[in-house]
């Protein structure tokens, strides 16, 4: 999982540190690593693979990131939609 050059230049520390995952109204929460170099920027492997199982991801899931700022370490909410009659609808 990686993510846009210019959003990780912006709103992500330009160094390799751990990110706290959320999804709403679940109380479990995953530690993700995130890997930074100057020309590409995403999650580790492992702790994002984690992630995906634990959640029951599959293909064809939208995840969207949820940045949390003012807190002390990194968080981020994780929103995922899936396509259901040609619309998006939000997973629990």
């Amino acid at each position: 999982q990686t993510f846009p050059e210019k959003f990780a230049a912006k709103h992500l520390v330009e160094r390799s540190h751990d990110i706290l995952l959320l999804r709403p109204n679940r109380s479990e929460t995953w530690c993700a690593r995130y890997y930074y170099h100057p020309e590409k920027q995403g999650f580790s492997y492992s702790s994002w693979t984690k992630f995906v199982r634990d959640n029951k991801l599959r293909e064809g899931h939208v995840c969207v990131f949820e940045l949390i700022k003012g807190v002390s370490k990194a968080m981020m909410i994780v929103h995922v939609f899936t396509k259901v009659d040609g619309r998006f609808v939000l997973l629990d």
